[in-house]
C-alpha cells in the first residue's frame, strides 16, 4: 500500500535544493566581488593619504632647512601667501602649516584643498575666519581621517583623560609673532554649534582667563595644573576635529592650549 507512484515531490524538493545552492553560490560570488571592490577602494584611499602626507613631510623639511632659526616663511609664503602659521604638537605627528583662506573663498575651503590649492581628501589645518594668527584666541580646524593618523586624527579622542595626558605642548609659529609654546589645558567633546568656543575678542587678560574658567566646566579631560595655567594665560589655542570616525556626526573634540 506504500508502493506505487508518488516520486514527483522528492524530485521537486531536490530541484529546490539545487536552486538554493546555485543562488547561494551566486550570492557568495557577489559578496566576494563587493569585498574585493571595497578593499581595492580602501587601498586606493590610503595610498592617496600616504602620498599627500609625504608631500607635507617634504614641506616641513623644506620650511626648516633654509631657515637659520624657526620657519622659513619666505619659502612658505612664496608657495602660498595664505599661510598663516605653522603648528606642531608634542606627543603627536601633527606638524603642518595652518591656512587662512582669502575673503573670496568659503571659510572651510582648506577642508577640501591642500596647501598648494589642489582638491584634497585630507585638506590642511585652517584658522577660523573670525580670528587672526596672532590674536588672543586661535581656533584651528582639521580633519579626523579615521585610521590614517593624519591631520587632527591623533587628537579626536583627546576629551578622554587617558589620551589627553599623552599630549604635549603645541608650538605655534607665525611670520610676525615668532614661535610661542602653548600648554595643554583641557579638552571636551561638544556639539558643533557650541557657542562658548566661538569667542575671539577680549577686553583684557582677565576676560580671557574668565572665559577659560567657564570652558573648564564643560571639560572632560583637564591638566592637573589647570588653575595655574588659566591664572597665567594671556592667549589660547583651540584645535577642533570630529569626535567620531563616522562622517556627518555633530560631535566635535575641542583641545584647548594656553600660553
Amino acid at each position: 500500500m506504500f508502493g506505487g507512484a508518488p516520486r514527483a515531490e522528492p524530485r521537486v524538493l531536490g530541484g529546490r535544493v539545487k536552486a538554493k545552492r546555485i543562488l547561494g553560490k551566486a550570492v557568495n560570488a557577489a559578496l566576494i566581488s563587493i569585498v574585493a571592490i571595497c578593499v581595492a577602494a580602501a587601498i586606493a584611499i590610503f595610498a592617496s593619504y600616504a602620498k599627500q602626507e609625504s608631500a607635507y613631510e617634504d614641506l616641513s623639511a623644506q620650511a626648516a632647512q633654509n631657515a637659520e632659526e624657526g620657519i622659513d616663511w619666505d619659502s612658505l609664503l612664496a608657495q602660498n601667501p595664505e599661510t598663516a602659521a605653522w603648528l606642531s604638537v608634542d606627543g603627536t605627528p601633527i606638524d603642518y602649516p595652518v591656512m587662512k583662506p582669502a575673503g573670496d573663498k568659503p571659510s572651510d575651503w582648506y577642508l577640501h584643498h591642500d596647501f598648494w590649492g589642489n582638491p584634497s581628501s585630507i585638506g590642511v589645518p585652517y584658522l577660523d575666519s573670525r580670528c587672526g594668527a596672532d590674536g588672543r584666541h586661535m581656533l584651528v580646524f582639521g580633519h579626523h581621517l579615521g585610521l590614517s593618523g593624519q591631520m587632527f586624527s591623533p587628537i579626536y579622542d583627546a576629551y578622554e583623560q587617558g589620551r589627553f595626558d599623552g599630549i604635549g605642548a603645541a608650538h605655534w609659529s607665525t611670520p610676525d609673532g615668532g614661535t610661542v609654546d602653548f600648554e595643554p589645558a583641557m579638552a571636551m567633546s561638544v556639539d558643533k554649534s557650541y557657542e562658548p568656543i566661538q569667542t575671539f575678542e577680549f577686553d583684557s587678560v582677565d576676560a580671557l582667563q574668565s572665559w577659560l574658567g567657564g570652558l573648564s566646566h564643560d571639560a572632560t579631560a583637564v591638566s592637573p595644573e589647570l588653575d595655574a595655567l588659566i591664572g597665567d594665560a594671556s592667549r589660547a589655542l583651540t584645535l577642533v576635529t570630529c569626535s567620531s570616525a563616522w562622517s556627518g556626526q555633530r560631535a566635535r573634540t575641542l583641545l584647548v592650549f594656553v600660553a
